[in-house]
């Protein structure tokens, strides 16, 4: 047996299957963290990055520093006048029937890549262990 060209595959083998584990766990928390630093946020930055002015040694910016005080008088007079557009259930029903058709072609999608991924990688799986397995039988020059 040559153990040596058979455990090297094998390592080979467990190190392309470590990677892709740890890829399909690393993707969404990179995501997650690339979208929360993507939106401002004022409560994260210091108070010059937002343009107030430091005022004495207060260190941090609190919530008085970002907004103006409130004034339920002002806030009242100054809303618009909303009004509420009839409801239009032709509207509502095309809308409701592109939604719920889009939502059965992504699951379409998502179940024929199931259907077609899962053999595929069973079959690369099966595969790769026969090439591991060979690994491990005498070379032919050692077998006279």
């Amino acid at each position: 047996m040559n153990w040596g060209r058979g455990l090297l595959r094998l390592w080979m083998m467990a190190t392309v299957l470590w990677l892709l584990v740890i890829g399909a766990f690393a993707v969404e928390p990179a995501q997650t963290f690339w979208t929360f630093w993507s939106v401002e946020r004022p409560h994260l930055l210091g108070p010059e990055e937002i343009g107030i002015k430091p005022q004495g040694p207060k260190p941090l910016v609190t919530f008085d520093d970002l907004s103006p005080p409130f004034d339920p008088d002002a806030y009242l007079a100054a809303a618009p006048k909303a009004s509420v557009p009839a409801f239009d259930p032709d509207a509502y029903l095309v809308a409701e029937a592109w939604r719920r058709r889009e939502s059965a072609k992504n699951s379409l999608l998502q179940m024929s890549g199931i259907a077609i991924g899962l053999p595929f990688a069973a079959f690369i799986f099966g595969a790769t262990m026969l090439w591991v397995i060979r690994g491990f039988r005498p070379s032919q020059s050692t077998r006279t």
